[in-house]
């Protein structure tokens, strides 16, 4: 069906020579893509000087040795061959790969990348509105919902949830190039130099990035209907030879859908992380799917008590199960009857719908009843409805063109204002889980994460505080593994002796990973309590079950350069640089051991390059300080005790040498 092209800028019925010039200036694409990518880079920018937090963000980055290796030939291999995460997702761990060759392994350059990606995104979905449907400004308001809304926080300062972002990149690239395919000659087979087949490796790309992206296909259908307008808005029925021929045309891309959902969910039921219906009925996951629906519309104009998890309830009242039901039914209702009039409506409402269907719970992954991430491409839909429904509206009432801009902006300034409120929750762990647990009711998940976020700061006065949040987690889901866990670390730092006597690993450790954990816990314990003898062959257990586990191989280091066995710990942190080059804490523990070999030159350029890495550990500064005081530095040895002493105050190594320096240069 061929149509009509439309203006790509609608016309304004006011005489151009009274607009203002920078209304006209934004008029023109390039630069309300550049003011989109200016502004939503600067909201989100803040998330550059986050920290990681202690969900997900460890075994994606912070403990992976593959990510922390950098890009390397055997990492890629890695990339293509794991299912961590129960995904496969090469890409997504490629580009962490690459952030941590050119940033190291600190949060600010994957924070960086992750806001720039989503910048990206916002512009890519102004640009694709404009062509899909010739006009400008609601397109441009259509892509500032998208990039300022305070749902989609979680997907960008998040460093773990790089799958989003990576992957909607992809999936506006495919759309885009599908659109140059559709809005071509019309009929005959598909033209795979005029955007077909690009289309097809984009979505390829995007499924690489994250799985959720299956539904391409039916959201490509939904776009033939409405905004391309190739498939009629009268009866659908009388037009199925049209919609046969344009699903016979995605054949490819439904093939390509096919064998990922089959791929994620083999490695899901591999990984034993599908709950079985035995334990969650199916009705008790369609009561949840029609909850979750409601919640995300609700969030979606009142977006408050934004969290992170989501508690999955067993039951949920059976008012709000039919309310949702009854809401989800009339909406639904109400965009079939105003199809004809209104296509951007049914359209709109069933990519809302659809594109959730993979994450809504009919299948249930991990123990969140919804989360803020999944909305970051299902919320598109309602954003048009809203938006082009009042464009309707302003072309029947026709009212002034001051007063739609600045409603327009009073709407993108309030989502700005609430996405910075919501951004400043994610400085870390710790402020996260806080927020969530006055967020949400019994969140078990939560008050584990926030004792663990608490417990990895290292703070020995804190460690009750831990434990408190972990009995907490334990009475409202006992046995829950995590906060057992995290309880074995609190008694292991408290004392070891004791966790050793009353407090044996937990019986539900099978795994070699869990057994590793639990000695390498022990021997930093024995360790801080001066009982190197005994923490080294914790160590050792801990590297036999998990030889990959750098931060017990590091600890093991340590421990051997302590008792004087230097050749020893230096051949333990070679090997931790071998996995992961830019490790600061193998490069520390190794320049130490040549400080106390006199190789002078070496210890200087190891733990200079452990403080490119990681500016902020007080550690390296007093090393480095003692080599160059050594070389005779002394202005630039005083410099790094005092940096030393600055990051921890409490240093009284550091102290004593900076006296020493400080009473001889005087």
């Amino acid at each position: 069906m061929k149509k009509r092209p439309l203006p790509l800028v609608q016309k304004s019925r006011h005489n151009p020579q009274s607009a203002s010039r920078l209304l006209n200036l934004l008029a023109r694409p390039l630069w309300t893509g550049v003011l989109l990518a200016i502004i939503t880079t600067v909201v989100y920018w803040p998330a550059v000087g986050f920290d990681y937090v202690t969900y997900d963000d460890p075994k994606f980055i912070t403990t992976n040795p593959h990510v922390l290796g950098g890009l390397t030939w055997e990492n890629v291999r890695w990339a293509f061959g794991t299912g961590l995460d129960s995904n496969w997702i090469p890409l997504t761990w490629l580009s962490y790969m690459l952030d941590v060759e050119w940033s190291g392994p600190t949060a600010t350059g994957l924070h960086l990348t992750n806001i720039l990606l989503h910048a990206a995104n916002t512009v890519l979905v102004f640009l694709l509105f404009r062509r899909l449907t010739g006009m400008h400004w609601p397109s441009a308001v259509l892509a500032g919902l998208f990039g300022l809304h305070p749902l989609h926080v979680e997907s960008v300062a998040w460093v773990a949830e790089r799958k989003d972002v990576l992957s909607t990149l992809f999936w506006s690239l495919a759309i885009w190039m599908y659109a140059r395919y559709a809005q071509g000659p019309a009929g005959g087979s598909p033209r795979w130099s005029n955007g077909y087949f690009p289309a097809l490796v984009f979505f390829a790309l995007g499924l690489m990035s994250k799985p959720m992206v299956v539904t391409l296909p039916f959201a490509l259908l939904l776009l033939d209907y409405w905004p391309l307008r190739r498939i009629g808005a009268g009866n659908l029925f009388a037009q199925r030879a049209i919609l046969v021929r344009l699903t016979r045309e995605k054949i490819p891309f439904f093939l390509l859908a096919a064998v990922m959902a089959g791929l994620t969910f083999s490695i899901h039921v591999h990984r034993r992380t599908v709950e079985p219906l035995a334990s969650r009925p199916f009705g008790m996951r369609i009561a949840n799917a029609m909850i979750a629906y409601s919640r995300y519309l609700a969030k979606t104009f009142w977006p408050v008590d934004l969290a992170n998890p989501y508690p999955l309830l067993r039951h949920w009242p059976w008012e709000q199960v039919l309310g949702a039901g009854a809401l989800l039914i009339g909406l639904s209702v109400l965009a079939v009857l105003t199809a004809r009039k209104r296509p951007y409506g049914l359209a709109g409402w069933l990519w809302f719908l659809g594109t959730l269907i993979p994450v809504i719970g009919l299948v249930q992954v991990g123990a969140q009843a919804m989360a803020d991430r999944y909305t970051y491409i299902p919320l598109l839909g309602v954003f048009w409805i809203g938006i082009w429904a009042a464009a309707d509206l302003i072309a029947r009432w026709r009212p002034p063109g001051i007063v739609v801009a600045l409603a327009a902006l009073l709407v993108l300034g309030t989502c700005a204002t609430q996405t910075r409120a919501q951004l400043d929750h994610w400085r870390d762990g710790e402020s996260l889980f806080r927020h969530t647990i006055a967020s949400t009711q019994n969140n078990f998940i939560a008050l584990d994460g926030l004792g663990d976020s608490i417990l990895n700061k290292q703070n020995k006065q804190r460690l009750d505080e831990a434990m408190f949040y972990e009995l907490k987690a334990l009475e409202i889901r006992p046995g829950f593994e995590f906060a057992l866990t995290n309880l074995d670390k609190v008694l292991v730092r408290i004392d070891a002796f004791y966790a050793v006597t009353n407090h044996p690993p937990a019986p539900w450790r099978q795994s070699g990973a869990d057994y590793a954990y639990a000695h390498s816990a022990l021997g930093v314990g024995l360790a801080m309590n001066g009982k190197l003898d005994e923490a080294i062959p914790h160590f050792r257990k801990a590297l036999f079950y998990d030889p990959d586990n750098m931060n017990a191989r590091c600890n093991l280091g340590r421990a051997l350069m302590l008792q004087g066995r230097l050749e020893e710990a230096i051949g333990q942190c070679e090997q931790v640089l071998r996995q992961s080059p830019h490790n600061p804490q193998a490069l520390n523990i190794l320049g130490f051991a040549l400080l106390q070999q006199g190789k002078l030159d070496q210890t200087v350029a190891h733990l200079r390059e452990a403080l490119q890495y990681q500016p902020d550990y007080p550690e390296a500064h007093a090393h480095l300080g003692q080599a160059l005081a050594r070389l005779g530095q002394q202005d630039e040895a005083i410099a790094h005790f005092k940096e030393a002493l600055r990051l921890n105050p409490n240093y009284r190594d550091a102290r004593e040498q900076l006296k020493k320096l400080e009473s001889v240069s005087k």
